[in-house]
């Protein structure tokens, strides 16, 4: 089966966070990168909220390699 050219709104794979779909997804971003894979996708729209800013990896510095890292790891 081909990879989908379809991506997905991250938060949409894992359960909701604080019941908000329109969330980054702090404690289970990862888990969500290798769903992704699991269900084809190679494209992912990250999601980012001015509270919980600082647990997004993507804005901060040390933990920036670890989106780089997953995202080669599960092909997304």
């Amino acid at each position: 089966m081909k990879p989908s050219k379809i991506g997905f709104m991250q938060g949409r794979l894992v359960a909701p966070y604080k019941k908000k779909i329109q969330y980054f997804p702090s404690t289970n971003w990862k888990l969500e990168m290798k769903l992704a894979q699991k269900n084809k996708f190679k494209l992912m729209e990250w999601t980012v909220n001015y509270k919980n800013i600082l647990s997004n990896p993507l804005f901060n510095d040390k933990k920036l390699n670890e989106i780089k890292k997953n995202s080669s790891k599960y092909k997304v």
